[in-house]
Parts: C-alpha cells; structure tokens; sequence
C-alpha cells in the first residue's frame, strides 16, 4: 500500500531538531502497541495523520514506525511459526497412551513456557553460540505460557514481571521504546549494572549521558524452594535482554 502525501515525510524521527524525547517515545511505544490491533483503514488514517502539526511531520511509509509492517507480520504469523515451530528450539511436549473404559486414546500435553533452544544448532562455534542467544532470548521474550504468542510468563524473573512492577509505572514506556529502538540497531545507552552485589540497577541515559530517563533496581526476593524464606537476587533474565 502506497499512500500520497503531499507533506514532509520524516525519514527518521530520532534525528529530528527539535522534538522532545517524551514525544518520541511515546509514538514509539504507541505505534508498538497498536500495531498488531489495527484494521488497513486505520493504518491509512495514522500514515495521513501529522505527529508535528507546525512541521508536517508524517510516519514515513517504509520506515520502522509504520504499523502495516507489524500487521502484515501479525496476520502472516510469522512470529507465532518462529517461536512454536523453529527447528532450534527443542518443544516440551508429551504424547501418552490411555485407556479410558477399554477405549485406547492418547493425551497430548504441551508446554512452550519449558522449551529450551538446542546448544549444537550448527558446526560453527561462534553462529552456534549467536544462534543459541537468539532463540534462548526468543523463548524468554515469548514464552506463551497459556498456549499463544504471549509475553506473559508467570516467573517472578521474566523480563514482564519486571516492567510490571509498580515503581516502572512511569519509566515502563521508555525501557519498552529503548529496546525497540536496540531491535532497529539503534544505539541505545542502557545498561544493566551489575557489579555491586545486592545493588544490581538497570540504567537509561541520554546518548550524551547528561540526562538519566531510568533508574531502577533489579533487585528481586524470589522464594526459597519448599519454604517460605526469600532469596535476594536480580532479575537475571532482564540482564540478558539488555545486556
């Protein structure tokens, strides 16, 4: 789909004079959010429609921000065939033989949320090794616990439980934009700083490093096995995600 626009189209918005990061970030992580729920006369309307209203600022067409890539990439599914069906990844699933009232069947149990990626995907130590990170941090960002394409894991360490926590209400929407920005290969100065133990921080500045966006701890009491004891630790599968 072509769309006519007789504006200025922005090209890449990072870089324009002028424009607050505030505003940046939340029409990153909008366009993030919608873009998978939209019908193609919406996506119309948000590609006609001006982000900067003095400037006739417009989504460029073929940019990262159109939400027709992420439509046609939910309508595809291609991201649900990659995380169910990728041959890298090793499926938990268990298929049992019964006899219910002499009635031979079978019952079939899967569970995404416990596959694992294969560590001898290919001959090459360092593909082997990229390949092994990548669907590792797939399974982890999707871990589809109830069966669907989902990030909600239901493990105190998931990258979700972190952002949902009460003290990222307001710093949420700037890590989701700064790793969308990481997925563009956009350099993005977060960090994960885990040196000084029992004081693990996740840490978003500015690209001049004047200005910090997010501060927060990556503290985490997760529960002892089999006692109701808490163990301090960090939210390591968050690290990963960053770092």
């Amino acid at each position: 789909m072509k769309l006519e626009m007789p504006n200025r189209v922005i090209k890449n918005i990072l870089f324009i004079p002028g424009m607050k990061s505030g505003m940046i970030i939340k029409l990153l992580v909008m366009m993030c959010t919608v873009c998978a729920r939209l019908e193609l006369s919406d996506i119309k309307t948000i590609g006609e429609t001006k982000v900067i209203q003095e400037d006739d600022l417009l989504i460029h067409p073929d940019g990262p921000l159109n939400p027709l890539r992420g439509y046609i990439m939910d309508r595809s599914g291609y991201m649900y065939n990659k995380r169910f069906y990728a041959p890298e990844i090793d499926t938990m699933y268990k298929l049992e033989k019964t006899n219910d009232n002499s009635i031979s069947g079978y019952d079939y149990t899967r569970k995404p949320v416990k596959d694992t990626a294969y560590t001898n995907i290919c001959n090459s130590p360092a593909r082997n090794e990229y390949f092994l990170r990548f669907h590792t941090q797939l399974i982890n960002m999707f871990p589809c616990s109830d069966g669907a394409l989902s990030i909600i894991a239901g493990r105190p360490d998931a990258p979700t439980s972190f952002l949902l926590k009460d003290e990222l209400k307001d710093d949420c929407v700037y890590i989701l934009a700064a790793l969308f920005l990481l997925s563009e290969q956009v350099a993005v100065s977060i960090n994960a700083e885990i040196k000084e133990k029992g004081n693990e921080k996740l840490i978003l500045k500015s690209a001049d490093g004047s200005t910090i966006y997010v501060d927060q701890s990556l503290v985490l009491y997760k529960n002892k096995e089999n006692s109701e004891e808490k163990i301090k630790t960090y939210h390591t599968e968050t690290v990963k995600l960053i770092n």
